[in-house]
């Protein structure tokens, strides 16, 4: 019987970005470990912080990786997307990031992988939210 296949919507895989690691090679072995668990679709999602500065540097890398993981698994399918930082102070930045590609949606669709501060209290995450909701995502 063949395993339970996994999506894994929550990654920091970039090389040389973000907290992921360090080179190529580290998030090709990172790429392998989640493909003996089971693994077969995964979300690249680094901090939206980090794509203010570098939006297009993202694509080069991420095009650079997925032809890289064609050879060595083509049946791991990898999408891209980040994670938005959502603060109730920083909403119409984030609104604007999305709306203009600045920030990914996860693989071009209406879904916002979405992280809040760990002191946001609950009416400000249901304001950002509701933000997020009334802008179509």
């Amino acid at each position: 019987m063949e395993r339970d296949c996994f999506v894994d919507i929550h990654s920091h895989l970039f090389p040389g970005i973000d907290d992921g690691p360090c080179d190529l090679g580290m998030t090709l072995s990172m790429i392998h470990i989640a493909y003996d668990h089971g693994v077969r679709q995964l979300f690249f999602t680094p901090h939206s912080y980090f794509l203010k500065n570098n939006p297009n540097s993202i694509g080069t890398i991420f095009r650079q990786v997925e032809s890289k993981m064609n050879h060595v698994f083509p049946e791991i399918r990898l999408f891209l997307g980040c994670e938005v930082f959502c603060d109730i102070k920083y909403m119409d930045e984030v609104l604007y990031n999305l709306s203009n590609g600045i920030f990914f949606s996860m693989n071009g669709t209406n879904y916002v992988l979405v992280e809040f501060s760990l002191w946001a209290k609950i009416e400000s995450i249901c304001n950002c939210v509701d933000q997020l909701l009334s802008h179509n995502w």
